[in-house]
């Protein structure tokens, strides 16, 4: 007439994100100090994300039941219920069970949109203001650290600031240097 005892009191893993569905994650284990079928345990999951993971209802193996995606959810908070196989009268242990996922850099960095139009007034003089480029990252700590630099055939008449993704003249511009005209259109 024994409950199931589970090995420690509070279980707790953390995880990568994207691992494959049916990552084993955590082993745990119960104990009944009876006998026979009052000594059997069965596992079992609860908790409202428990369609995420699954545990072996014989060993006790917690397992991925998805791919995680951290940027989804940190942490996810389950319970582990350990019920021994009595027929008459069954009994049953429960202990929290918290997840953590760690982040992978899996998002690359994002501009609100694809291209900017930016208009800049003749003879814009070195140092000055063009345009401020804000990019986005999803990932977390340093996998969502952004570098900006400058690409296309008038690089060099911009300087860019590459953790603030300020752009300035790094010279004159002017009008009749490309031509004249009323607009000139840098790459």
């Amino acid at each position: 007439d024994h409950s199931p005892e589970f090995e420690r009191q509070v279980y707790s893993v953390t995880v990568r994100e994207n691992l494959p569905p049916n990552t084993s994650v955590l082993q745990t284990r119960a104990l009944d100090k009876d006998t026979g079928l009052n000594a059997k345990i069965r596992y079992s999951l609860l908790g409202d994300n428990v369609e995420r993971f699954t545990v072996d209802s014989d060993t006790g193996m917690v397992s991925t039941a998805v791919s995680l995606d951290r940027e989804e959810a940190r942490v996810y908070y389950l319970t582990l219920v350990a019920q021994d196989c009595s027929v008459t009268e069954p009994r049953a242990t429960a202990v929290n069970l918290t997840v953590t996922v760690t982040d992978e850099n899996d998002n690359a960095p994002q501009f609100p949109v694809s291209s900017y139009v930016v208009h800049i007034p003749d003879h814009t003089l070195p140092g000055q203001f063009v345009f401020g480029a804000k990019a986005v990252d999803e990932d977390d700590g340093e996998n969502s650290h952004i570098v900006y630099f400058l690409s296309g055939e008038d690089v060099s008449k911009f300087t860019m600031n590459k953790e603030t993704g300020v752009i300035k003249a790094a010279r004159e511009l002017r009008l009749e240097d490309n031509g004249g005209g009323d607009d000139t259109v840098y790459k």
